[in-house]
């Protein structure tokens, strides 16, 4: 619903992704006139002659196609020059002759989120990080911005909203990150219809202008401004879910469960709602909590969590039969959750089934599982890919 170049424009205004290249040189390009084109394009580009700059690297690198930081050197220049597909070639072209440099993955991770590449780009920022970015936290920072950024166009929320809190976290001022940060909490896709993206900026803004404060632990403001955001926008869809999502996180779980009600009173069909109160309820009032986890299930009937949630909120009513059903069809859907194995284990010890409790504890061992792993207790809503 958000125009993209602004909030992506400010940020990069705020840091340096074309800086001179990194240490350790891969070795001179042969030949003099090489190495006097090398010297001469970094002298223009230090003057800021950038166009002079790029013809002198192409010279260079014509004659040393194998010269590592010339290609950095052109793709950089390109990339000032808001030249991103001859950049995307350039940075290519390095990470083919130096696979384990991470700047060169991060720098064509941005150039192909510039081009609307944004798979691609998300790819490649995240072997970037993974391989290793430079010595530079605003070069980081801006990494993690964009993948943030790409991850909420693609509609992963809770994935952008972890990377915006840590931007946060860094010291990022909320002028910079609210508007993304809110977007991801209230679960606002940008792009699209320029009115809309109007009147919604303020509310999106306000909402992360709260969050900013709850991702920094200052809960009394963080309180305040979510309060001060539901009195004036408490109509919007999420409104009401993400507060209560805040409250779960500071440990008020009967306000978050009035918060996740009050959603799902305006938005009948909110999955995520439904699947708040029933997760938060699940141990200490399994019967207040059944409702809503059938009615999850039947909202979503191929989400795992929704099954899970039922199957754990009936074993913890004694329906240890239809408890199995549910706790089988959350691990046909999710194989991977080691949570699910460990409420199978009691379901099947309560049945009678030694042999098969004894096969889901040791997959909740083999997935990471601890021992004593509470049976019950408030899930957090938001890890799906998007809010209802």
């Amino acid at each position: 619903m958000m125009g993209v170049t602004q909030p992506v424009a400010i940020f990069l205004l705020c840091s340096a992704v074309g800086l001179s290249p990194p240490g350790g040189a891969t070795g001179q390009p042969p030949g003099p006139a090489c190495r006097q084109w090398m010297e001469e394009a970094e002298a223009e580009r230090e003057a800021g002659r950038l166009k002079e700059s790029a013809n002198l690297y192409r010279r260079a690198l014509a004659c040393a196609p194998a010269w590592k930081e010339g290609w950095w050197g052109l793709g950089s220049v390109m990339y000032e020059m808001d030249q991103y597909a001859e950049a995307a070639v350039a940075f290519r072209r390095l990470t083919r002759l130096a696979g384990n440099r991470g700047d060169g993955y991060a720098m064509l991770g941005l150039c192909e989120a510039r081009l609307g590449q944004d798979a691609a780009a998300l790819r490649h920022l995240a072997q970037g990080r993974k391989l290793g970015l430079r010595n530079d936290p605003a070069f980081a920072r801006v990494v993690w911005f964009n993948e943030g950024w790409l991850l909420l166009r693609q509609g992963q929320f809770a994935a952008a909203q972890e990377r915006f809190e840590s931007l946060v976290r860094d010291g990022v001022p909320a002028r910079q990150i609210a508007f993304p940060l809110g977007a991801s909490v209230l679960g606002v896709v940008p792009g699209g219809n320029a009115a809309e993206a109007a009147a919604l900026r303020t509310a999106v803004e306000a909402a992360g202008q709260a969050q900013y404060f709850a991702a920094r632990k200052e809960i009394g403001p963080a309180r305040q401004y979510w309060e001060a955001f539901l009195r004036s926008y408490g109509h919007l869809r999420n409104a009401h879910f993400a507060f209560g999502r805040f409250l779960l996180s500071i440990y008020d779980d009967d306000g978050a469960v009035k918060e996740f009600q009050a959603e799902v009173a305006q938005n009948p069909g909110h999955v995520l709602a439904h699947l708040g109160v029933a997760g938060t309820k699940a141990g200490q009032d399994p019967e207040f909590a059944l409702p809503y986890a059938e009615k999850a299930v039947k909202l979503a009937p191929r989400l795992g969590e929704a099954h899970f949630l039922l199957g754990m909120i009936l074993l913890n009513l004694g329906n240890t039969g239809r408890a199995i059903a549910e706790l089988e069809t959350a691990r046909r859907l999710a194989p991977r959750e080691a949570k699910v194995y460990f409420q199978l284990a009691r379901a099947y010890m309560r049945a009678g089934r030694a042999s098969d409790a004894a096969s889901a504890r040791k997959v909740f061992e083999q997935l990471g599982g601890a021992a004593g792993e509470p049976a019950s207790g408030p899930v957090a809503p938001g890890k799906e890919k998007s809010p209802q």
